[in-house]
Order: structure tokens, then sequence, then C-alpha cells
């Protein structure tokens, strides 16, 4: 038979563990989920083009820190009633809510209130998806970019959150400026460009032959010339002898014949 002393024992320690297991699971809760105690403001914006490796938890980053996460993904027209909603470019559009938890958009000066998001947008801050390495998954990244090559898309709606613009991604500029050049290309009439190629190739062949016949003739016309000046060089050395041995010959002609005095 247990006395009342020890019953009041097993009590404390029953109650010291149950205690000591809420803090532990409290200080687990209060490390991995942060957010969920932190000031939290919540931003959205939309997209006009895939969002493949964007799932709700991706984080948000501002110049690759990161100031958030996503909260929710939904089609425009799940969480916007409009009856112009069902139409072009609008039934297109990607819905994109993000929860900020950094003070970067909750205190001075970037604090996210009108006109604070206003002048931000044109200077061009804007959301852009991007991709974590190869893996396939993908972020929010916000920053600056050219307001008048990045234009907001049009919205006819009134947003719930504060409300930033999305650019495109470079994976669907890389993706546009290829399809731009394929277009391009099949303009191109490739057709009159060999046929052109042909006649520049004729027209080159005949030039060639004729510079040939041209340098045909050029080198029998120096070959001639050569010669002769090779019988002229050897003409004048024959002189250049004969003047060595005979100066006065050179000088005055053959010498007069030798006087026989039986002829005087």
């Amino acid at each position: 038979m247990t006395t009342p002393s020890r019953q009041t024992n097993y009590f404390n320690i029953g109650l010291f563990i149950l205690v000591g297991i809420a803090l532990i699971i409290s200080a687990i809760l209060l490390l991995n989920n942060q957010k969920l105690f932190s000031k939290t403001t919540y931003i959205e914006t939309y997209f006009n083009e895939s969002v493949q490796g964007l799932s709700t938890g991706s984080p948000v980053k501002y110049r690759g820190l990161d100031i958030g996460y996503v909260k929710n993904i939904a089609f425009v027209d799940e969480v916007y009633h409009h009856k112009m909603l069902s139409t072009p470019p609008y039934n297109r559009y990607i819905y994109v809510n993000m929860a900020i938890t950094s003070s970067f958009l909750t205190k001075p000066p970037h604090k996210l209130k009108e006109p604070f998001a206003t002048e931000e947008i044109n200077k061009g801050l804007r959301v852009k998806l991007a991709q974590q390495g190869l893996t396939g998954n993908a972020y929010l990244e916000l920053n600056y970019v050219d307001p008048k090559a990045n234009r907001p898309l049009p919205i006819i709606w009134e947003p719930a959150h504060y409300y930033i613009p999305s650019s495109k991604s470079t994976l669907t500029h890389l993706t546009e400026n290829t399809q731009s050049i394929l277009d391009e290309l099949k303009g191109v009439k490739f057709s009159s460009a060999f046929a052109h190629f042909e006649e520049l190739t004729k027209t080159t062949n005949q030039v060639m032959k004729k510079t040939d016949q041209l340098l045909s003739r050029s080198q029998k016309k120096i070959t001639y010339i050569v010669d002769n000046l090779e019988n002229i060089s050897h003409n004048m050395s024959l002189l250049t002898e004969q003047a060595k041995g005979y100066p006065s010959q050179m000088m005055f002609g053959n010498p007069p014949p030798e006087l026989n005095p039986h002829n005087l």
C-alpha cells in the first residue's frame, strides 16, 4: 500500500516529465517555424508563363537573400471573380501569393505602403521566376529591372494584397528569342539565295579561267624577254673580253697594214 507522500512524489515526477516534453516540443516548433511567430506581409503577383518547379513553400528572395516563401499558387479565376477572366489573356494568368517574413518590406525606408509600392514599381521592382541550379526547383526573385522593357501585365481586378508585377523569366526570354530567330529564318528564301550562290560560283570560275589564260600568255612573254636578256648578257661578256685584249681596236678600229720597204 502506497503512502500519500509516495503518491505525491509520483505525481510530481509525472508532471515534471510532461512539462519537459512540452518545453522540448515548443522549442522545436519555435526553431523550425519562426515564420509563424514573425510579422508577415503578404504580396501577390501574376505570371503569364509556366511556373514549373514552383510550389507552396518555395523561397522568395531579394537579390539572393531569403525574405519569405510562397503561400499559395492558383489560377487567377480561382481567386478573383470577374466576367472577363474567362477571356485571353486573363484566363492564362497564374496567381501567386507570397508571405514576406523579413523586415525588408515591413520597415522604413522599404515599407510596402503607398506611395512606396507605386514608386518602387515605377523604378522597376519586379518578381521573377528563377531556377535553383539543375534540380528543377524554382524560387521567386525580387529585383529591379528596366521598367520600360518589363511592363506590368494588364489586370482588371483589385488585388487583395500588396501587388508587385512580374517580369519574364530568363528561360522564357531565351525561348522567345530562339523562336524569333526561327521565324526570321523561315522568311529567308534559301532557294533564291542558293541560285545567287550558284551564279556567283559560275562567275568566279570564269574569272579564274580568264586569269589563268592571261597568266599563261604573260608567262610566254616573260620567257621570251628572259631569253633575250640572256643573249644580250652573253654578247656583252664577249664584247668585254675583246675590249680587254684589244683596247685600241675598240677605240680606233683595225690597225693599219705593216709597211714593206721593197714596195717604197
